[in-house]
């Protein structure tokens, strides 16, 4: 700070340390007062002396200039390592965020605020801040507006293409991008179906059927029954969900291991490749349901051609 004194302000300045002179007069007043010579000089240690001359102080001899009196309940100046930024948002901010939310089709109701510690300290050893986390209830969907050095800075949960994501925008501006996008990733993953859930479900029992069979080599006349029954699957699926290059390789492969593997482990392999295909093939919730009704159907066919005759 540049304190510019008049002759007029300066004389001001003499006579209020002078009246204080044997009760709170530190004696390092008058050196500083010696630095407070008329045109003007940096005096941001001699005009914090000035305050608190005025206000009730006694001297800091280790500083040279007068400190606040405790025992008058003047405040301790902060250190700077002490501080704790603010992290709560404006409520203005809070509005613009159930805005977003309203728009992208949620009901507000399912979310819910909470606070959590910033994952960054500015300094060490100094207490986490607390910072806002907006978390989509009953599951472990979250956004957190943090900030790093006074910027904003985003984590949230789902991201784009991993389970956990980082970015940072530095503006609010950015920020509110961010969350608006963090909302689309929370209805790709709320909005449909499990379809491993699924498979799993209307496969049920085929562990079960999996011990039925012998732990014993294919024969000829089964490499070319299970052969045949392995195109009918292909040929049908192209017809539900399209042909696909993917699937020829897959029951190309499961062909090739008819005659490398016992029938109990291959058809073990079979399942494992038929999940993967009808995951794969369901890309809305009625061709998934098509495609997974008919390769659980196929799962039992192929099974009653291994069991053993009885």
């Amino acid at each position: 700070m540049i304190l510019i004194l008049s002759r007029r302000e300066w004389n001001s300045v003499r006579v209020a340390f002078a009246a204080t002179r044997g009760s709170v007069l530190c004696p390092q007043i008058p050196e500083v007062l010696g630095r407070l010579e008329f045109g003007g000089h940096n005096t941001d240690l001699a005009s914090e002396a000035v305050g608190l001359s005025m206000s009730g102080a006694r001297c800091n001899p280790r500083i040279g200039i007068m400190s606040p009196d405790p025992r008058r309940g003047q405040p301790r100046r902060q250190a700077r390592g002490d501080r704790q930024m603010s992290a709560r948002l404006l409520t203005s901010q809070r509005n613009e965020v159930l805005r977003l939310v309203e728009k992208a089709g949620f009901d507000p109701a399912l979310f819910g605020w909470k606070d959590t510690p910033s994952a960054f300290q500015e300094s060490a050893g100094a207490t986490p801040t607390l910072v806002p986390m907006l978390v989509y209830r009953e599951t472990v969907f979250y956004f957190v507006f943090d900030l790093k050095s006074g910027k904003h800075f985003s984590i949230f949960s789902p991201g784009a293409e991993t389970a956990q994501e980082m970015q940072y925008p530095g503006s609010w501006r950015l920020q509110l991008q961010y969350f608006g996008e963090w909302l689309s990733h929370v209805s790709r993953e709320t909005r449909q179906d499990d379809l491993w859930e699924r498979f799993a479900a209307a496969a049920s029992g085929i562990g079960g059927l999996s011990v039925e069979l012998a732990d014993t080599p294919f024969s000829g006349r089964d490499i070319d029954q299970v052969s045949n029954k392995l195109d009918a699957i292909a040929t049908r699926v192209d017809l539900i969900a399209g042909t696909s290059e993917g699937i020829a390789v897959e029951i190309s492969y499961l062909k090739e291991e008819l005659g490398r593997q016992s029938k109990r482990d291959w058809f073990f392999m079979f399942v494992g490749v038929l999940a993967t295909i009808g995951t794969a093939l369901a890309l809305t919730p009625e061709q998934g349901t098509a495609v997974l009704t008919y390769l659980r159907e196929m799962i039992g066919r192929i099974h009653g051609l291994l069991r053993p005759t009885r």
